[in-house]
Formats: structure tokens, sequence, C-alpha cells
């Protein structure tokens, strides 16, 4: 069936669906899209498995075997001598009530096991389109704008290296947006309301706090700009109304999630981000923020290099653009410059202060006073990731852009973007400038290759890539660009019906961002390097799990021992980030290690970490430090000891060399002196020479018990778990006890079914005074605060369902 211009009718069949089912479209066609990007996670049940993935994926596998043995894992003892696992986000199972629907389906119907993933990128495509949909933008530019935003090459990116929370926390930023745009509407308040309190609250559950932290500061924008608007208008009951309403949405959120927040607030105390009240360094904290003249890359993606080794910008480095499509940067520039909209300065204003953001120190006049005064921002690092919220921002633009363009269009009003002159010069100067292009190719190359800036960061072949594709996209993107100006042009002399430009349109943004997208998505293939490979078999992930001979080594070993993986680098780089120190493989076979990944340790261990670096670079053993912390063995890919008595070669084979470290000290053990000092002044006698941790003990505070003598005593570990460890102990005369863990309050220690304490000592690890007799010892991680969290937690989520099903039941269904 046609019309008079000969054009397909089912075109506006979606258009003209009722509101569900048209829902249950955009569902469907999301789903399909990520059908057409990613078939192999679809149909080969692939999953991806970049570096990012595997520290995670260390953690639950610890924790997992912990659950089978009805242990829920608080702690993790493993790396760092032991930290948070629940408080720090590591490993959170059974919080976050949506991996409950997931799971049903990748277990019991058989979904790809990257079903959670895919479930969230639906989840915000959708949220895109009801927002939208909310902004009076039609169906099937919603539905553009829901499919270009869940496509956008930083999204993708996101999820697929191995930042899945953050993917799927960035799935109810549209709804956050949407109920409080209700709220303040007054649509249906009471049940808006509670909507957007479990939005905020699973958004929380999902664990990305920074990502959390935005949506706040987006919504808080959002408010602060009703507010405006609403009391201009003379509407101040309704404003207050607002207020006071999104007000009890986010205490609401906030005790909905209470079971994650309050614990890891606890622990951020006493982590890099927070410890010490301080929160992170600027230059720590800004170490990837986005050069100004990067911005280019959100228009042409090869700009500066795609990522990876082709990568010539400001950052330590990247895989990729943010690249926002040559569809989204016309139709917002038009949001931006022409339509009338309430929500157009909102939006330019998102997108502008998230770019400014973004620039971290390199706009240091906002920059540095938000990192000084605005609360909890100093606690986060990566400038750059803010720009999803620009991205967000411009998707919503480009669609409120195209609309304007299409009603216009439709009502035959005269304007600017559709004079057929003004469409008539983009297209020549389109024309012109891809002829230029071409003609320039060569020039274009040789520029690169003889730019010294590019030439220090890219080296040999990567060189080579980069300025073949830097031509290619160039010439791309100029195409894509001409075909949405001709699109336009025929559209005017022709009067092709807003239905077939829509979906020509979604054909270019799909031809578009999928080019980008493969190369995130499959960099083994378009840098021609199989290391690259981020797509796997799911028999890959079983890998973490196999033993080789180093493993096999330690495992022969029945001692409670740590061990200290030596970076594979030059001793005067050795660094905590590098590998395999940063390695977080050796807990997944139990085996304790002084290094690790996490990007929040504890404070007291990374300064006793930069201390032990920074005399591994003077090329000098900390002794002292690596007895006191249990390091038995070091773990080597090349010679590190010649001929030594203290540190013997124990084990060597083509890959590894392992030496025994004969100082040190068991995991715990008994002293009898000490000395009592500030925590400043203990951290800075860890490595003097006057100081040996056999011996005596660097205490805070003086201890009840004044120890006599450790002579004929003996103290050992009879149980040790991830949440608690039991000791026995014989002391003939007072002494103390050192455990070599790292000190926490959370930990809790009994002498004999009494209640003792612990002192910190020798700046990071435990101390127990001990009298005379023997001893039943038992420590146990217990937080009062996680039982209280969890309690708050459930009741408020009760609640809330019951006020949103009671709201919409009683209220608003029968009042029509």
């Amino acid at each position: 069936m046609t019309d008079e211009h000969g054009q397909v009718a089912f075109l506006d069949r979606f258009e003209n669906m009722s509101p569900g089912l048209r829902a249950v479209a955009v569902i469907v066609l999301l789903f399909l899209v990520f059908t057409i990007l990613l078939p192999e996670v679809f149909f080969q049940n692939k999953i991806f498995l970049p570096p990012d993935t595997r520290a995670p994926m260390s953690f639950a596998a610890v924790g997992k075997e912990a659950l089978k043995e009805g242990t829920y894992p608080l702690w993790n003892p493993y790396i760092f001598c032991g930290m948070p696992s629940f408080s720090s986000l590591a490993y959170t199972p059974y919080v976050y009530p949506v991996s409950f629907i997931t799971s049903i389906l990748a277990t019991y119907l058989h979904f790809p096991s990257l079903i959670w993933l895919l479930f969230h990128y639906i989840l915000a495509g959708f949220g895109v389109y009801l927002l939208l949909r909310s902004l009076d933008v039609r169906p099937s530019v919603s539905t553009l704008g829901a499919v270009v935003f869940v496509l956008l090459p930083n999204y993708i990116a996101i999820g697929v290296n191995g930042h899945g929370s953050q993917a799927c926390s960035i799935a109810y930023m549209p709804y956050a947006l949407l109920f409080v745009r209700y709220i303040f509407k007054g649509y249906r308040t009471i049940l808006m309301t509670s909507l957007l309190a479990i939005v905020l609250g699973f958004q929380m559950l999902r664990g990305h706090v920074q990502i959390s932290y935005y949506t706040y500061l987006l919504i808080g924008f959002l408010v602060f700009y009703e507010l405006i608007l609403l009391w201009r208008e003379g509407k101040k009951k309704v404003a207050l109304f607002g207020i006071l309403a999104t007000f009890i949405a986010v205490i609401a959120a906030v005790g909905l999630a209470a079971i994650l927040i309050f614990p890891v607030r606890e622990y951020a105390a006493h982590s890099i981000r927070g410890g010490g009240g301080k929160g992170l360094g600027f230059g720590y904290a800004t170490s990837w923020s986005l050069s100004p003249r990067e911005m280019l890359t959100f228009f042409f993606p090869w700009a500066y290099g795609f990522g990876k080794a082709t990568y010539f910008g400001s950052m330590p480095f990247t895989d990729y653009p943010n690249y926002l499509g040559v569809v989204t940067a016309i139709f917002s520039f038009i949001g931006i410059f022409f339509i009338k909209h309430r929500w157009r300065w909102f939006l330019i204003l998102c997108a502008l202060l998230a770019t400014l953001i973004s620039f971290g120190k390199y706009f240091p006049v906002l920059y540095e006073p938000m990192f000084k005064l605005v609360p909890y921002f100093n606690r986060f690092r990566v400038p750059v990731m803010i720009l999803i919220v620009q991205q967000l921002a411009m998707v919503l633009l480009m669609g409120l852009g195209l609309e304007d363009l299409l009603r216009r269009y439709e009502q035959k009003k005269t304007t600017f973007y559709l004079n057929r002159n003004v469409l008539r010069w983009l297209v020549v100067v389109s024309v012109v400038v891809l002829i230029l292009v071409i003609i320039a190719s060569s020039g274009i190359s040789s520029s690169i290759r003889q730019n010294a800036q590019i030439a220090h960061r890219v080296k040999g072949q990567w060189l080579d890539l980069l300025t073949s594709n830097y031509v290619k996209d160039l010439i791309r993107v100029v195409l894509l660009y001409l075909a949405v100006f001709l699109l336009f042009y025929f559209s005017v002399v022709k009067r092709i019906r807003s239905a077939t430009i829509v979906a020509i349109l979604f054909l270019i943004s799909l031809i578009d961002i999928f080019y980008v997208d493969r190369f995130i998505v499959h960099p083994e293939k378009e840098w021609h390097n199989d290391g690259y490979r981020i797509l796997s078999e799911q028999s890959e992930k079983e890998n973490i799990k196999q033993a080789d001979a180093a493993i096999r080594f330690f495992e022969n070993d029945s001692t409670l021992f740590r061990i200290f993986p030596a970076p594979a680098a030059a001793l005067k780089s050795w660094n905590y980030s590098a590998y395999p120190f940063n390695d977080n493989r050796f807990m997944v076979f139990k085996i304790f290690s002084l290094g690790g990944y996490h990007a929040a340790k504890l404070k007291v261990y990374q300064d006793v970490m930069d201390v032990m670096f920074s005399t591994f670079r003077q090329g000098v053993v900390p002794r002292t430090i690596l007895n006191m912390l249990n390091a038995k063995y070091f773990l080597s890919y090349y010679p590190l000891f010649k001929q030594s008595a203290l540190y013997p070669e124990v084990y060597k084979d083509e890959r590894f060399h392992i030496y025994e470290n004969t100082e040190a000290l068991p995991r715990v053990f008994l002293v009898d002196g000490y000395r009592v000092m500030s925590a400043k002044d203990a951290l800075n006698n860890l490595t003097d020479k006057g100081f040996d941790p056999a011996d005596e003990v660097l205490l805070t505070e003086r201890p009840r018990i004044e120890p006599v003598s450790a002579s004929g005593s003996e103290i050992q570990v009879t149980d040790y778990k991830l949440n608690s460890i039991e000791l026995e102990a014989n002391i003939e005369k007072p002494c103390i006890a050192v455990f070599s863990e790292i000190y926490y309050p959370a930990w809790k220690v009994e002498v004999d079914g009494r209640e003792a304490r612990f002192l910190r000592a020798d700046y990071c690890l435990r101390a127990l005074p001990l009298d005379s007799g023997r001893h039943e010892i038992v420590c146990r991680f217990s937080s009062p605060v996680i039982k209280r969290s969890l309690a708050v937690s459930i009741t408020m989520g009760i609640l809330l369902i019951l006020t949103a099903v009671f709201s919409y039941t009683f209220i608003y269904r029968r009042s029509g």
C-alpha cells in the first residue's frame, strides 16, 4: 500500500500504534539493534573479557566459593593484607534487585550470559525514548534518539571494556530526569515520587558511586532550573511542592540503598578516596582530563588517534573517542540555536558544564573550586567520565532539534535551516570539502607522519594504521554530512514525507555509529592484533582458574604466608600499578599477595606501599616492611637476587623465579618491646635501621597490659576464614601479639570469650596485648552499620513498592 508520492505507508504505522504496543516495538527494535552489533553475544554466547573484567572476576570467584560454604563475603584477606570486600563494592551479591531478573533470564530461559548488560542498555534506550516522548517529541524521532544514545561509542565502550556497573548505572539517568520532570508538572506526584526514589535507589544499589553522584548533580540542577522558571511564572507553590517531593524521593532512595551507602561511607573514611578527610590528590584525580582541543573527537573520531596504540592525545591512554555521531551533531546544533522549548537551556547548560568539568586540570578555574568546595566531589577521579551527561543532553537536544525541524517542514514554515538556498550551499560546501580532502589525502598523511608530537607517541605499524584510518575516516565523516544535507535539500525540493526522512536518518546513524563501534567491539580485527581481543568464548573465563607452575609451588606450602609479585619492569620504575604486582588472580587460588588491584584501597596500606616502593626504587630492599607483612616469597619474571642467604632461589623455570624471604615473620607473632608514637612517626620509622618488627612493635597508644617477655610463649592460627580468625595462645609472661593483618575498626576480638580491643600496630597492622596463661582468641569482622543498613533498605523497599502500587491502583487509576 502506497500514498500519492509512491512511498510505503507502513512507515506511518509506528506513529499511530497504541502507547503500549509502541513501547513493545521500541524494546524489540533495541533488542534487534544489539543482535546486529553483537551477534557473537546473542548467537554464540560469547562474553567480554578485557583486563578490567578480570580483576573483579577474581573477587567474584572468592566470593562465590564463600557463599557455597555459607559465608557472606564481607572481607577479602588475599590482597593488600586484607580489605573489605562488601564495603569497598568489590563484591556485593544479592543486593541489586534487577540481578535476580537477569539471572533468571540467563539460567532458566537460556538468554546470553551477558543479558544483564544488554538488559541495561535496552533499559537506557527505553528511558531516553520515554523522556523524549515526555518532551513532546514524536515516537519515531524518540526511537531514533534511544538507539543513538545506547550505541554511542563511549557508552558501548564502557560496557565492553569491563565497566559493567558504570554501564548499568547510566541506564537510570534518563528515568531520573523523567520522573523529576513529571513531579514538577504535578503529574501523579505520589507515584512519580515513589518511582524516582526506586530509580535512584536501584542506581545506587548497582554500585557505581560516581555515576550516581553525577545523577544527583543532574537532577539537582534540574530542580534549580525548574524552580527559577516556575518562580518567574508565579507558580511558587508548585515549585516548592516539587522541591519537597524531590527531596522526599532522594531521602527515600538513600534509605532504599542504605545497605550499600552507609557501609561504603564508613569504608570511604579509611580508603584513599577519603582517608584523612582529604579525598584524592588533585593530580591523581585529574589524570584522565580531556584536553579542550580533543573536543574534535566529538565530531571526528580519529582526530587524535582512535585509541590504544594510535592515540596521541593528552590523557595517559584511552581505547576510544567520545564521538557523538553526524546526526547528533547536526540536529543538536539546531536544538541549541533555533528551537523554543522549556528544556532547551537546561540541556544546553548540562552539556556545557559536563564538557567543562571533563576538562579537569585543563580548566582549573572550574574544576579546582569544585574539587575543594563541592561535597564529595574530591572522592572521584577520571573527569572525562562525566561526558556521559553531555552525551545524554546532546542526544535529547538532537531529538528536540529534529522534531522542531520536522514540524516546520510539515507546516511549510520558512526557516533558516530549511531554506533551499542554504541547504544548496551546505551541499556545495560539503562536496568541495570532500574533494579537497581526497586531493590532499597524501599531504594529510605526510603531515601526520612528520609531526614530532605524534611520532613520539605513535610508533611503527601503529603510525601506518593511524595515517591510513585518519584520512579514510575524515572522508567518511564528510560523506555522512553530505548525505544528511542532500536528504534535506531533496526533501525541500521533492517534499519527501517526514516518516521517510526519519527512516533515512536512522539508517545513516546506524551506518555511522556501527562503523565506529566495531573498533571498540572488535579491536583485534581493526588493529590486527589478537592481543586486543575482547570477545571470548565462555571457556576463556575458566582460564583464570588454571594453575601455572608458580601457583602449584605456592599451593604446596601449607603455612600462612604472603607473596610479593615483583613488577616486570626496571627497578627504578617499580610501582604498585605494575604487573604482576597489581594482579588479583592469586586470590582465586587462596594465595595471599601484598599486591592486587582495587580503585579504592585502604589508605594505611597505600601509605605503606608508597614507602615500600620508594625504598625499592632507591635500590634497597625494604626488609622490615616485607618481614612484618609476612612476605615469605618473591615471585619474579626475571632474576631478582644473586646468590643470597637472605633470599635464596627456591624455584626456577623458563618463566618464573621464586625466592624465599628467610626473615619473613609469621602471620601472627609475639613481641615484648614497644614504642608509642604518632601514626605519622610510625610510618617514618618502618624503614629505620633501629626498628626490627620481630622484637618490637610501634603503637599509637600504650597497651593496657605491660609486656614482660615473649620468650617461651606460643601463638598459632587454628582456623582462618574470610570474616573470622581463631587462634590459640600459650603465654608464659605478658607480651604483645602482632597480627600481620591490616588494621580496620570493624575487626573485633574476644579473648577467652571476653571482648578485647585491637591496637594499631606498625602503622597498618593490629596488635593485641596478652596476659600470661592459655587463651582462645576469636577475631570477627563485624560491622553494625551493615546490619542496621540492611534493615533500613528492606523496610524502605517495601514502603516504596506499597506506595507506588497503592497510588496507582487506588488514586490515579480510579480517578482516570
